[in-house]
Formats: C-alpha cells, sequence, structure tokens
C-alpha cells in the first residue's frame, strides 16, 4: 500500500526550506528538498522588518512550495516559521500574507 507524502516548509534565519517525502518500510523517501536563501534573520538584525518587498518574494515562495508539495502528493503541507517570526516588526502582516496566499496557515513556533 502506497502511503501519501507529507511535506514541510521551514522558514528560518537563513532560508525557507522544502521538504518533500513519503514513509516506506525501509524509511523516508525524498521527493523534493529545496532552500531559497532569504535571509529573514539579516532583517531582523537589520531594519527590523522584512517590507513590502521582502514578503512579496517570501509569500511567492512559500505559495510556490506549497503548490510543489501538493503536485507531489502532500494533501496538508506543514508550514512552520521559527525566530525571525518572533522578532520581526511585521511578522503578523507576513503570517497574515503568506497564510492568504499559500491556502495554508503559516504557524510560529515557540
Amino acid at each position: 500500500v502506497a502511503r501519501r507524502p507529507g511535506a514541510a516548509i521551514d522558514l528560518g534565519s537563513t532560508s525557507v526550506h522544502l521538504l518533500v517525502a513519503r514513509p516506506e518500510r525501509t524509511g523516508l523517501v525524498v521527493l523534493d528538498d529545496e532552500s531559497a536563501f532569504l535571509g529573514l534573520g539579516a532583517a531582523v538584525d537589520g531594519t527590523g522588518s522584512l517590507g513590502a518587498a521582502g514578503r512579496a518574494t517570501l509569500v511567492t515562495t512559500v505559495a510556490g512550495y506549497v503548490e510543489r508539495a501538493r503536485a507531489l502528493g502532500a494533501a496538508r503541507p506543514i508550514v512552520m516559521g521559527t525566530e525571525p517570526l518572533r522578532r520581526l516588526a511585521d511578522a503578523t502582516r507576513i503570517v497574515a500574507e503568506v497564510s492568504a496566499a499559500s491556502g495554508v496557515s503559516l504557524a510560529v513556533l515557540e
């Protein structure tokens, strides 16, 4: 019996990382593994805000990763943000824009 793949998209300090994998008896079979280096941590350390252009790039990247994950059979990709999204001044807007564009709730890990 073939199992459905799962997908995780991690918004971290240096990159946004997509991992799509399918569970098999011998372990996980990776279907897609890609990172886009967007430097969210640098925005925290610099202006403290991602800004409109940075948010647009992030939204496009995450929405594209969600589409790719779904195309590979992952019904419910998980999208999570880490430390930068706890500190960026425009984090609330980032969460709202990413969630609206991708159709998946962006969870910020504590």
